[in-house]
């Protein structure tokens, strides 16, 4: 049991490193200050190219008391069934940020 959660581990720290260099890639080349759409779609086309297999705006369902909410979160990207990704495109980070909050 432990030797397959070190390889589901290693697995996904693989994947991490190779999302943040196709991140790092998108804003390599775009550059700051566009809409949060462009680099959306810019990630997703990086991902296309490394063959990193994704889903594009995944609805999850919430279920409130007897209603079935089906589209009450929507993630940017779900990857390899493993990583959501939400993407932000702001100007600064907020103070809530701060390690002094």
């Amino acid at each position: 049991m432990e030797s397959v959660d070190k390889q589901k581990m290693a697995r996904l720290n693989n994947l991490s490193k190779k999302i943040v260099d196709c991140l790092y890639c998108v804003h390599r080349e775009l550059g700051p200050g566009l809409l949060e759409r462009a680099y959306h779609l810019s990630l997703c086309h990086e991902l296309d190219l490394r063959n990193i297999k994704y889903q594009n705006e995944v609805y999850v369902p919430i279920n409130y008391k007897d209603m079935r909410i089906e589209s009450a979160y929507r993630l940017d990207l779900l990857i390899e069934d493993e990583i959501i990704i939400e993407l932000k495109a702001v100007k600064k980070l907020n103070h809530y940020l701060h390690p002094n909050y």
